[in-house]
């Protein structure tokens, strides 16, 4: 009983991650959609351009940062971990367990 609640635990929070994400992306969506359509509104009523709203940093910035912080939470949510992967850890664990082994094997050459 004790792994299929383990599991269940594992399974719900991985349901609550992609959860999360999609509101993140739908909030994302909304919010931007929101200023660029504010962007034309401007426009037709003789304020600044598209152009010079999209040259504007503050509403590239907008969808650029904000963009990248999603790209990090989808990274999170989708367990797609391009640096530190399940692989990567495994080789590494290995490594460590294969130098430990040799310093363990020439100390005790020493001794001998």
């Amino acid at each position: 009983m004790d792994k299929k609640t383990d599991a269940y635990k594992r399974a719900k929070k991985k349901v609550n991650d992609l959860r999360g994400f999609y509101i993140h992306l739908l909030v994302y969506a909304l919010v931007n959609v929101f200023f660029s359509i504010n962007v034309l509104v401007r426009e037709w009523f003789g304020g600044s351009s598209w152009k010079e709203s999209i040259e504007d940093f503050s509403f590239f910035s907008l969808w650029f940062f904000w963009g990248l912080g999603l790209l990090f939470h989808a990274l999170i949510a989708f367990d797609l971990n391009p640096f530190f992967s399940k692989d990567w850890e495994a080789k590494k664990i290995n490594r460590i367990l294969e130098a430990e082994k040799c310093e363990e094997e020439q100390f005790s050459n020493r001794n001998n």
